[in-house]
This record gives structure tokens, C-alpha cells and sequence, in this order.
């Protein structure tokens, strides 16, 4: 390309200007990418805490706005799966936030029943929120489970826990509003929910983050709730 032409249709330059903006967005991102990453449990963590699992989490984007989270306290492995509102960057910003809300409530604050550690997340996005005029949310399932007494209490957000014992499923759905949000309840409060489970059970939570405790994450984009319930009946028939 010769220099009148360039010249004439600025053509190279503004090739050029868009290549370097491009290139320092995608650097950007991909260290987003790792900072999320960090705050994710690895493999070898979990199976410290749980054995012989295995995580496949291929998010949408580089950066996502679904996030798990595990821990062992006072005899009690806690699990958690996340959704935030927002696609991308925007829902990974919020992931780091409802990390260290996990972090603070559980660790900090010692608070172990499931539908208080939603009521103290819901009060923190708030706290985190209160000049904001969007509707920034996290939709979340919350397993605790007790070794010992082999029961598990949970709590979801627009999320829901399938149980599946004997190739049957039974569905214990969670409350019908997020973390955060818009708040339409005069007051909100999250409910528990117990379940006894057996050596063979499969537990998952959530119908679009999967999250199986003793085999896997997995994704299922744009099922319809029964689709994903038969898939997960299937897939527990296997193991």
C-alpha cells in the first residue's frame, strides 16, 4: 500500500490504532482471567476435602460471572455454586465479591446454618449496593454437610438442589429471589431445607451450574429444567 494512498484513507493507521487497542483489551482480560482464577479452589484443595473429584468449569467468555467455593469447618464441608448477574467482566467483578462475602461469613464469622449465611450475604450486597441504580445479584446454591449424622442442609437463591437416589429425582427448591437485587418482599428471609442421604445418593445443585459433589461441574446452557433433571438421572445411572 503505497503512502498516498495511506495517506489519503488513513487506512494503516487506523488499522494500527485499532490492532494496539485491541490487543491491550484482550491482555487486560486475560489478566482478569488469572486474578479469577487464583480465587477458585484448585483440584488439590478440594480433594483434601473431598476425594476423587473432578471439575470441568469451561466458562462462556475468558471471564465468567459462575464461581464455586469449598471449605471444611467445625466438621462441616460447605459447597457452594454462584451465579452473578452479568456476562463477562461485569459478573466476575461480582464473583470476587461474593468470594470474599463467603470468605468473611463462614471463616470470619463463624456462621454455619445456610439460610443465615444467605440473610448475612443478601445484607452485605446491600451494604455493597445502597448508591447503586442497577440490580446487581447472585443466584446461589449453599450445601453444609455433616459427616457424621450423613445430612445435608441447603439453601438456594433462584437455585434448586436435585437429589437423585436409586435413579429417582426429587427437587428441593430454594427461595424465588436472589442475593441482592431488587427487594419486592416487605423482608426477606432464606429457608433450610434437610435431607438424609445415602452411601449411593447423587446431590446437584442448580439446574444451569451443575454442580455434582462426588463426580463433577458441569454446564448446561439453555436446557429446560426437565431436560437437564432426565440428563442428570442418566448420568447418575452411570456411576
Amino acid at each position: 500500500m503505497n503512502s498516498t494512498y495511506a495517506k489519503k484513507n488513513k487506512l494503516p493507521v487506523f488499522y494500527l490504532d485499532l490492532s494496539i487497542k485491541n490487543q491491550n483489551l484482550n491482555d487486560s482480560i486475560k489478566y482478569a482471567y488469572r486474578i479469577q482464577e487464583s480465587i477458585l479452589p484448585k483440584i488439590r484443595h478440594i480433594n483434601r476435602i473431598w476425594k476423587d473429584t473432578i471439575i470441568f468449569n469451561k466458562p462462556k467468555d475468558i471471564v465468567s460471572g459462575d464461581f464455586f467455593w469449598i471449605t471444611e469447618k467445625d466438621g462441616y464441608i460447605f459447597w457452594v455454586v454462584a451465579d452473578c448477574s452479568g456476562h463477562g467482566v461485569p459478573g466476575a467483578m461480582l464473583t470476587m465479591l461474593g468470594n470474599s462475602f463467603l470468605n468473611y461469613i463462614i471463616l470470619g464469622k463463624e456462621i454455619s446454618e445456610t439460610n443465615e449465611i444467605l440473610n448475612e450475604m443478601d445484607k452485605k450486597m446491600g451494604e455493597a449496593f445502597r448508591y447503586s441504580e442497577d440490580s446487581e445479584h447472585i443466584d446461589i446454591s449453599i450445601i453444609r454437610y455433616d459427616g457424621g449424622k450423613k445430612v445435608i442442609n441447603y439453601s438456594g437463591a433462584r437455585r434448586k438442589l436435585i437429589h437423585i437416589r436409586q435413579e429417582e429425582p426429587t427437587i428441593l427448591e430454594g427461595d424465588n429471589f436472589p442475593i441482592g437485587g431488587m427487594h419486592l418482599e416487605p423482608k426477606r428471609f432464606y429457608s433450610k431445607q434437610e435431607l438424609k442421604i445415602s452411601k449411593r445418593d447423587t446431590i446437584y445443585i442448580s439446574e444451569q451450574t451443575v454442580f455434582r459433589i462426588n463426580l463433577a461441574i458441569q454446564k448446561e446452557r439453555n436446557s429446560h429444567p426437565k431436560d437437564c433433571t432426565n440428563f442428570l438421572q442418566k448420568l447418575a445411572s452411570m456411576s
